[in-house]
């Protein structure tokens, strides 16, 4: 959008010159995809795209992490029942996108982690909705209201979502997190005093 309205509008003597870096510019395996996108990616920045060929001295400076392949089993499908919304039928747009926000959260890290992105999701609404100056802020009346409908359908989604989520025992988590404890236990065994997590990167 930066490129758009103000690059691309300006005149060729005062564009300024722009160097970028990006690890990982474009996500497809896909050899055809990847070319296009780096082609499109070219044209929006005005650019060309560049990488070493002798990769010597870069491999010298960097810290490859040790790869570890884990097989698991992947969890079963997951969604709410729409009769628990009887009484917020004009609000099916809004009750989709919770309800499948929140199932994939479900499905991919676990009950547990689904019950707890409900009750976040639910305080930073309820931090907006009670902000004396948040109406005034966001200049729509709409807005709050939509605001206030999303924390009723999340109350509804934490009442159903099932029951000792808050336990944190195995059937409370995804198979993939099991398996991703399991690694980060065995490091804090070999590297004890040292701060571990798992970063979780949405690509």
């Amino acid at each position: 959008r930066i490129m758009h309205e103000f690059y691309h509008r300006t005149s060729d003597v005062h564009k300024p010159k722009i160097f970028g870096m990006s690890a990982t510019p474009i996500e497809f395996k896909e050899k055809q995809k990847t070319k296009d996108a780096l082609h499109k990616l070219e044209k929006v920045l005005d650019s060309r795209v560049l990488t070493i060929e002798n990769r010597v001295d870069v491999d010298s400076f960097l810290h490859k992490p040790n790869i570890i392949v884990s097989i698991y089993l992947p969890s079963p499908e997951h969604s709410f029942n729409m009769d628990i919304f009887s009484s917020m039928k004009r609000e099916q747009h809004l009750i989709t996108k919770w309800c499948d926000d929140i199932s994939s959260i479900i499905v991919n890290l676990g009950t547990w982690c689904g019950n707890y992105a409900v009750e976040t999701y639910m305080g930073t609404l309820r931090n907006e909705i009670d902000d004396p100056q948040y109406e005034y802020k966001m200049s729509l009346a709409y807005d709050l209201q939509k605001k206030e409908k999303s924390l009723e359908i999340l109350k509804i989604l934490k009442e159903n979502i099932g029951n000792n989520v808050r336990s944190l025992c195995d059937q409370n988590f995804s198979k993939k997190v099991l398996i991703l404890l399991k690694i980060l236990q065995s490091y804090k065994k070999t590297h004890k005093n040292k701060l571990f997590g798992i970063v979780f990167v949405d690509r």
